[in-house]
């Protein structure tokens, strides 16, 4: 079990498939910053096992809102409605999974688009959301065109949801060394 006590000494922290009954422990211990943490990966148990209604959620406080350090975030099946606050101080950020996400844990594609800008270091994104469609009410509203970001050392994509959040995000980032593309 992490141990809160030396937070400031933890680099790499993998919780997969954490089941209900555990999941308050784990997330109260993550409530606070951990400075040197360089990898994170979580996962919680999720919906198809259990047949659960809902999955778990990452509050605004995880983490302590801030990963000044962290280089590998993956995040399975759980809806985390402050991942923009926590990627936009994730500046050292080189691979970033986002696996099964839920309709609960929708992120607007213009939201991801603002994340990505800020990861000048980024070379591996993987986006899956659970549904191949897109939220109720999420095509009918678009925004004007934003200004193009650019994600210099992006070098694979991989995608897996409706075509709509693509073609966003697509239409709004310039990745010149992409080599690989998986849809």
């Amino acid at each position: 079990m992490l141990n809160s006590k030396h937070h400031d000494r933890v680099c790499e922290t993998r919780l997969q498939r954490v089941p209900p009954s555990l999941w308050e422990r784990i997330a109260a211990a993550m409530q606070t910053s951990f400075p040197e943490l360089t990898n994170l990966s979580v996962s919680a148990v999720t919906q198809n096992d259990l047949n659960l209604d809902t999955p778990e959620v990452l509050r605004d406080s995880f983490l302590g809102g801030s990963v000044p350090r962290l280089r590998s975030f993956a995040l399975s099946g759980i809806p985390f409605p402050a991942m923009q606050k926590l990627l936009l101080s994730a500046n050292h950020l080189v691979r970033l999974d986002l696996f099964d996400l839920p309709q609960s844990g929708y992120i607007s594609p213009e939201a991801m688009v603002t994340c990505l800008s800020a990861l000048p270091k980024l070379e591996y994104l993987s986006i899956t959301f659970l549904s191949p469609r897109s939220p109720p009410g999420s095509e009918s509203r678009r925004l004007p065109p934003l200004p193009r970001s650019v994600l210099p050392t992006l070098t694979s994509l991989s995608f897996r949801g409706a075509h709509e959040y693509l073609e966003c995000i697509i239409s709004q980032i310039d990745a010149p060394l992409v080599l690989l593309l998986t849809i």
